[in-house]
């Protein structure tokens, strides 16, 4: 994932699945414990793990988040519920995502700093910092062949970095032009506008967060270099290990489609939600390609299959997804230097 801003904050790359940081979901179970509505078994429908959601740094699959977030408001009658998540979101959830833009020199360096690290809070979104002479927009676009986020979870991304840049970075309710949701017109729009202490517009394409031009400098009181270079590195770091992981999760995907038998490159393209394209470039920024990550696949099951069961050589290779035995065999041969016949003897 590239992220990039107006003023060529240097881009920081995520070669990573549809995630989102875990304690996102943390911050939506408390708004559902503080009206009373059970989250258990909001959490099972989802098929959430309610350990991840204290872990720090765990990754939730945004299809997950979708289907919690609508749960939510199911069980709680409230559409705007995601304008509620900002108040139970404390600063040490978010890894060190917080603590770096509070200690940024001013508003547009905290800003900036947010289009750089976002992808700590969610590979799906790629933010944009656009100024403009009588307005600075920040843009929230969803990445090229990605789900969008539930219109629940752009409220809450609204309200949190609204309400944060209020009360963290000393912005005055004002000093924010606007705010415009990527939602229908609701039946209830005042649900939002009273919520939000800016106008609010509907119907957008984005979200999109307006400023006044003349704040983008204001000094921030809780600057600290130290802070900021020490929080970033972590940032840093914590990306990295995304991007190492990366093959990891797609083989732990074809594994789980191989058992299916729909272990093809566009149906794991689609359970990490990019094109077969894309996934194919990431393989190969990491030295592999689908066909080497099957064709290891196929050989751990190919020995465990011959060593350990009585199946016919036949059955094996039609279970493994060769076209015939004599091509499992040749396969086989290049693992093992033997045929599956000698093999199984030893």
């Amino acid at each position: 994932m590239t992220i990039t801003n107006a003023n060529k904050t240097k881009a920081i790359t995520v070669n990573d699945d549809a995630t989102t940081l875990s304690s996102w979901a943390l911050a939506l179970v408390n708004t559902i414990k503080s009206v009373n509505c059970p989250v258990e078994p909001l959490l099972q429908e989802a098929n959430i793990d309610q350990s991840l959601l204290t872990q720090a740094g765990q990754r939730i699959p945004i299809q997950k988040m979708a289907i919690l977030w609508k749960a939510a408001v199911r069980e709680t009658g409230n559409p705007a519920i995601g304008l509620s998540v900002s108040q139970h979101l404390q600063t040490n959830h978010l890894y060190a995502f917080s603590y770096v833009i509070q200690a940024c020199n001013n508003v547009r360096d905290a800003l900036e700093t947010m289009v750089c690290f976002s992808a700590v809070i969610s590979t799906v979104l790629e933010l944009e910092l656009k100024e403009k002479k009588d307005s600075v927009e920040l843009i929230y676009a969803v990445r090229e062949n990605y789900p969008a986020p539930c219109e629940e979870a752009m409220d809450a991304s609204a309200a949190i970095t609204i309400i944060r840049a209020i009360n963290h970075l000393g912005l005055l309710p004002e000093d924010i032009v606007c705010v415009r949701l990527p939602r229908a017109l609701p039946e209830q729009p005042e649900l939002w506008r009273s919520r939000l202490p800016c106008p609010v517009h509907f119907e957008s394409d984005c979200l999109r967060i307006v400023f006044q031009p003349h704040v983008m400098d204001n000094p921030l009181p809780t600057a600290s270099p130290e802070i900021a270079s020490t929080n970033s590195e972590l940032l840093r770091r914590y990306l990295d290990s995304l991007n190492r992981s990366f093959v990891t999760r797609a083989k732990q995907h074809l594994a789980d489609l191989f058992i299916s038998g729909r272990a093809t490159q566009e149906a794991l393209a689609a359970e990490l939600n990019m094109s077969p394209r894309n996934l194919q470039r990431k393989l190969l920024s990491e030295n592999t390609s689908f066909r080497n990550l099957l064709d290891e696949l196929r050989q751990k099951h190919a020995l465990h299959e011959i060593k350990h069961s009585l199946k016919p050589i036949t059955e094996v290779a039609h279970d493994l997804g060769f076209s015939d035995s004599t091509s499992f065999c040749r396969a086989f041969k290049r693992w093992t230097g033997e045929t599956p016949t000698q093999y199984r003897k030893e």
